[in-house]
């Protein structure tokens, strides 16, 4: 039986072997270029997001530089101002009321500078918020516009406004002589614009964080929550929490868990001039789903390789077989056809053939053996040494024994001339020619 093919197993195991190392390989490769595919896409968006903030607020910012500087409407308000019973004159009314029409401003407010509402294009009275009044006292402080931060009603509308404070070019200078608040609805365009994505996304979004004492706030407009956005207050202690980590200090991509306790790729970032920060992120399974998608089409490509080389060296291995069967079964037929040539040979030369066992001193004859020594039986029936020399004459019987043996013992060539008494009774000479051929360690014929 021929041998297991062990080789071209170790060299299937060996191509299993490369083809898994090599697999691994690219299979890890693909996963951290989709993460850094993924890191580079949140990191060019969030920088297009702050950018725009920023460019928002200061669009903001210039709103109120038009009314600061006009020296003819402070001059008309502060007129106004100090005649309480007098109506707005239609001037500042009017370009009041352009401000809110053409750059989309909720309301327009006239204020004293202790904070009190004079007039408001949407009918607000009494005093400015907190918040409001803070603004307006840091405006007059600083001589310029100031925004106020994002605020929330008990209803949960947004409010946020800028303050332009109103100073006399001329005289009074320490003196404010009142501002200007126009109030802002974030729901305009600066919580749309962050609720916005440049391409198609089930879990990406930008949202908007402050610090407000020892928490963290998402002050805009979250996707996945439902509820209005002050409820949101992460303490700093959660410091797995990509909000957490953009009011500490974080920049950059970070991982992280997010409100809804999912694995998220977040980039942080921080509004310049302001106490804002914004954390741009997508859900962590999202990010790598198209590596998923690859990684089954890596495993597919692992297996047709596998299976292509395996195939290849199972082929190679059965040709081989055939090749090698082909030449045994070549062989013995030639053997054969050598065989009974000889046999032919044998049989028109009247010459035998004894093949004897020297270990049981059994023999394998020929039927023309048979036919010299005169034996009847079949062929197949038993001979050995001892029926041979029984058939010799005993005179000739212990010369013939002696030189048997002494083949034997030297492993040497023999031959004799003797007479044998054949079955019927009939003397002949004949002539007997041996080789002792090793068989093997301790055998021999």
């Amino acid at each position: 039986m021929h041998s297991f093919p062990w080789r071209i197993l170790l060299l299937i195991l060996l191509v299993a072997i490369l083809i898994a190392s090599a697999g691994t390989w690219f299979y890890q490769e693909q996963a951290h270029y989709m993460l850094r595919r993924t890191q580079r896409d949140l990191e060019a968006i969030a920088n297009l997001k702050v950018e725009e903030i920023e460019q928002w607020r200061g669009r903001r910012l210039a709103d109120a530089d038009l009314l600061v500087d006009s020296p003819i409407f402070i001059q008309t308000v502060k007129d106004w101002m100090e005649s309480p019973s007098a109506s707005l004159p239609e001037g500042p009314a009017t370009r009041l009321r352009n401000f809110q029409k053409y750059y989309h401003y909720r309301d327009a407010l006239l204020v004293r500078t202790d904070g009190q509402i004079r007039w408001s294009l949407e009918g607000r009275t009494g005093a400015l918020t907190s918040a409001e009044q803070d603004a307006l006292e840091q405006s007059v402080r600083r001589r310029e516009p100031v925004l106020t931060e994002i605020s929330f009603a008990e209803s949960g509308t947004e409010h946020m406004a800028v303050v332009a404070p109103f100073f006399l070019p001329d005289r009074d200078m320490g003196a404010p002589v009142g501002a200007a608040l126009l109030d802002i609805d974030p729901q305009t365009f600066l919580f749309p614009y962050l609720a916005s994505w440049p391409t198609p996304s089930r879990s990406a979004e930008t949202i908007l964080v402050r610090q407000e004492g020892d928490a963290a706030l998402i002050i805009s407009q979250a996707r996945h929550l439902p509820e209005t956005p002050q409820r949101f207050r992460y303490p700093l202690t959660q410091i797995d929490s990509p909000v957490v980590q953009a009011v500490l200090g974080t920049r950059g991509v970070v991982e992280g868990r997010d409100y809804r306790g999912v694995e998220v790729l977040a980039v942080l970032s921080a509004v310049p001039n302001s106490v804002w920060f914004v954390v741009t992120k997508m859900d962590k399974a999202e990010a790598l789903e198209a590596w998923r998608f690859r990684s089954v089409t890596i495993i597919l490509i692992m297996l047709g390789c596998f299976t292509t080389a395996s195939g290849a060296l199972l082929v190679a291995w059965q040709r081989h077989e055939k090749v090698h069967y082909r030449n045994l079964f070549q062989a013995e037929a030639a053997r054969r056809e050598s065989e009974e040539r000889l046999r032919y040979a044998l049989a028109a030369s009247e010459t035998g053939v004894w093949e004897i066992n020297l270990d049981d001193l059994t023999a394998q004859v020929t039927e023309v053996t048979d036919h010299i020594v005169g034996y009847t039986g079949p062929v197949s029936a038993e001979r050995n040494v001892g029926t041979f020399l029984a058939r010799i004459v005993p005179e000739d019987r212990p010369a013939a024994e002696r030189e048997i043996q002494r083949a034997i013992r030297e492993k040497n060539d023999t031959g004799l001339e003797c007479r044998i008494i054949r079955e019927d009774g009939a003397r002949r000479w004949i002539r007997a020619r041996g080789r002792i051929r090793d068989m093997g360690p301790g055998k021999g014929r």
